[in-house]
């Protein structure tokens, strides 16, 4: 029912008034319908979440191989305009590792692809050499993004400044976990950043 006044207008966190009624459709192809009922409904915007199961569970510490229930979950980009539609992670994989990604903690409801689009029940998802990635998806869209996962300091009170391209090496951060990247670095006095 929160589904139905979401999608007939009523913005979560709100209350409307729906109305339903029943098709009842015979052997013989009759058609009848009952008398409208109107609902009050209290809506909600309920929270999606994605995880990451494959084939590079057991080796990299992330549960058990290609098990939804212990697999790593994406983060929730939590701006208004990107709720349920923007999640990523940062993680290790070794070279070609495969994967897929579930809504939930089951394969219920899965997504797999190629060519940056995701497809339901689609095709494994691969990385073909080790490292650290950034894997985005767009669940509105039905696309996924999987590029190499680099985080540094950039600003002022840094030695790279403000150009991304001079943080690596010098400036860059180590992956300790996933979505967890940690750096030390010295901070230039007076420099804004």
């Amino acid at each position: 029912m929160n589904e139905t006044a979401l999608d007939e207008g009523v913005p979560g966190g709100n209350t409307g008034k729906i109305e339903y009624r029943i098709k009842a459709t015979t052997a013989q192809g009759a058609i009848s319908y009952s008398n409208t009922v109107s609902v009050t409904i209290a809506s909600y915007i309920p929270l999606l979440r994605f995880y990451m199961p494959g084939g590079y569970q057991a080796a990299t510490g992330n549960g058990g191989n290609w098990d939804p229930g212990t697999a790593p979950e994406f983060v929730r980009d939590l701006r208004p305009a990107a709720l349920n539609k923007l999640y990523y992670m940062y993680i290790y994989l070794p070279a070609n590792a495969e994967f897929k990604v579930t809504q939930g903690r089951s394969w219920d409801i899965n997504y797999g692809g190629s060519g940056g689009n995701l497809a339901s029940g689609g095709a494994n998802l691969t990385v073909a050499t080790a490292g650290f990635y950034r894997i985005s998806i767009d669940r509105v869209n039905m696309k996924y993004d999987i590029r190499e996962g680099r985080m540094g300091f950039v600003g002022g009170a840094t030695g790279a400044g403000w150009t991304p391209a001079n943080v690596f090496p010098t400036y860059a951060m180590g992956n300790s976990a996933t979505n967890l990247f940690v750096g030390l670095t010295d901070f230039a006095t007076g420099a804004g950043n």
